[in-house]
């Protein structure tokens, strides 16, 4: 393969997006020590419990894992097209699984169990991939039985 020494444009952009994605996760509320929810979240979370809908707090723990998960999906698509160099997919996988040891520490309680067993594996040394993919799947779950299903939506190309 002629240049083989060099990471297509393309590449960059798909590592690019993944350390925002995972930058954005990890930059979160949740991670202060000492927040205190005041009234006005208080409001918005009873509204949105007596509506049927997710909470702020399920909305953003399962905004995080939709970010995470929709970054491993473009890796695998984009290593079956070639698109990524050798050893790319594998390093997309660590800052995701870097991602999932830092989601939310303090989740809403319909979460807490999924969160934490995802957060402790995500930590764990060395890390299983397939322990790993099983408590993503099963917060995933919980999410969707939260009202906040994760889904991943499809670039231009890749089966969407």
């Amino acid at each position: 393969m002629p240049n083989s020494d060099r990471i297509s444009p393309k590449s960059w952009s798909a590592v690019l997006a993944v350390t925002a994605t995972l930058t954005l996760a990890a930059c979160s509320p949740a991670s202060d020590a000492s927040p205190r929810p005041n009234d006005a979240e208080n409001d918005v979370n009873t509204a949105a419990a007596e509506r049927g809908e997710p909470t702020a707090d399920v909305a953003f723990v399962c905004g995080q894992l939709n970010a995470l998960e929709a970054a491993l999906w473009r890796a695998a698509v984009d290593e079956g097209s070639g698109v990524l160099p050798e050893g790319a997919v594998d390093a997309v996988h660590s800052l995701v699984f870097d991602g999932y040891a830092t989601i939310a520490e303090r989740a809403p309680g319909e979460l807490s169990n999924e969160v934490a067993t995802l957060r402790s594996i995500a930590e764990s040394e060395p890390r299983d991939p397939i322990a790993i993919a099983e408590a993503s799947h099963a917060l995933g779950s919980a999410c969707e039985e939260a009202g906040a299903p994760v889904a991943i939506i499809a670039r231009p190309g890749d089966g969407g």
